[in-house]
């Protein structure tokens, strides 16, 4: 297995994640070059047919940029499989087999979210068309992303397979230790402070909680555009000592957290003018492993990555009379939580680990048919 990295070494350097170290997938990494050399001319001159098809559908800038790197884009002919992570990447791998590039390299097109329009209609139909026709298998995370992508391209792709981002249950799995007895009722959100995923919805619900004399408290961890707002919020009403802003934490530190937290809130809401929100929510599921029932909205694709009514709990989205409701069912009913709790991490288990969506993309990749160079 060999890793393409489309940002600059430089760039992709500053976030890289820790499991690429603990996989040993750094030194397995190519990166595209983005300084202008004798490459250039050489790849004219070994790869001319290629290099005036590339002259002929891209822009100078680009098709300069593509011709620079031909090389190493050629060398991942010799692949079984090539798997494009987001739509940019999919199209480059799809318009490349359209000119002659990956004949006989099966592509799967993996989409994100991100990388689809959640409100305008056929705002990627020229971008994605080689996609739709020259893709082996595109997968999607959600029920919600599938529509936003039929959405955006204007048509029906027949190639297209649900298949949501992982979590590996074994790391994220609550500790056998029980959970001190405290006064006080934990709720923990965590993700990017920008508008979309409402930390600020979440302040505003524990506050009406505390002002119903709930002994409730709220950890906020991430960082982002929003967070002093937050701060600005939780110093006006005086929640200084029952909501804690964490800002962005380790992997192993959130997993200390959702161990000691006993409900997981989130109530994204759709960003006001692109219409965007949670395509997966991933962290839902990072959650549930955990053994906490999640409170959510019912935006996005976040419902279908949970159970309503066993897992977890859908609110219509800006509800916050709803959320607060539905929280205090939750805050006096301890056995709902422990019951939800077991089946949050069942259900994940059986849907969203590692090895099981692992097993569906190998059979995506063909690998009962062909050898395992990918």
């Amino acid at each position: 297995m060999e890793i393409l990295a489309i940002k600059s070494k430089d760039r992709f350097a500053k976030s890289i994640h820790q499991k690429m170290y603990e996989y040993d997938l750094w030194g397995k990494c190519s990166f595209l070059r983005y300084n202008f050399g004798f490459g250039i001319l050489k790849n004219l001159l070994f790869h001319p047919i290629l290099s005036l098809r590339i002259l002929k559908i891209w822009s100078i800038k680009r098709g300069i940029f593509l011709i620079r790197n031909l090389d190493l884009l050629l060398s991942y002919s010799n692949y079984d499989v090539i798997h494009a992570h987001y739509g940019h990447v999919a199209a480059l791998a799809c318009d490349l087999k359209s000119i002659g590039l990956y004949r006989n390299v099966r592509i799967v097109c993996s989409f994100h979210g991100e990388d689809v329009s959640h409100n305008l209609p056929n705002t990627h139909a020229k971008k994605y068309y080689n996609i739709g026709r020259l893709a082996d298998v595109v997968t999607v995370n959600s029920i919600y992303t599938y529509n936003c992508l039929l959405k955006s391209v204007g048509e029906t792709w027949h190639n297209i397979k649900i298949v949501p981002v992982p979590v590996d249950s074994n790391y994220f799995k609550p500790s056998s230790i029980l959970k001190k007895q405290r006064e006080f009722f934990k709720i923990v959100f965590c993700g990017r402070l920008i508008e979309w995923k409402a930390p600020r919805l979440a302040i505003q619900i524990v506050l009406e909680l505390i002002e119903l004399n709930y002994p409730v408290k709220l950890d906020i961890i991430g960082d982002g555009p929003e967070y002093q707002a937050c701060a600005a919020l939780i110093s006006k009403n005086g929640l200084d000592d029952s909501v804690k802003l964490l800002g962005a934490l380790s992997q192993e530190e959130i997993l200390i957290n959702f161990d000691e937290a006993d409900v997981f809130l989130f109530p994204s809401i759709r960003e006001s003018t692109t219409l965007k929100t949670e395509a997966q929510g991933l962290v839902l599921q990072e959650a549930q492993a955990m053994r906490l029932p999640v409170v959510i909205s019912d935006v996005g694709g976040m419902k279908y990555g949970m159970k309503d009514g066993i897992t977890g709990i859908v609110v219509e989205e800006h509800n916050v009379a709803g959320f607060v409701f539905k929280l205090r069912e939750l805050i006096e009913n301890p056995s709902l939580i422990k019951s939800m709790g077991d089946a949050a991490r069942e259900y994940v288990a059986n849907n969203f680990d590692v090895e099981v969506v692992g097993k569906k993309m190998l059979e995506l990749y063909g690998f009962n048919n062909i050898g395992t160079h990918a």
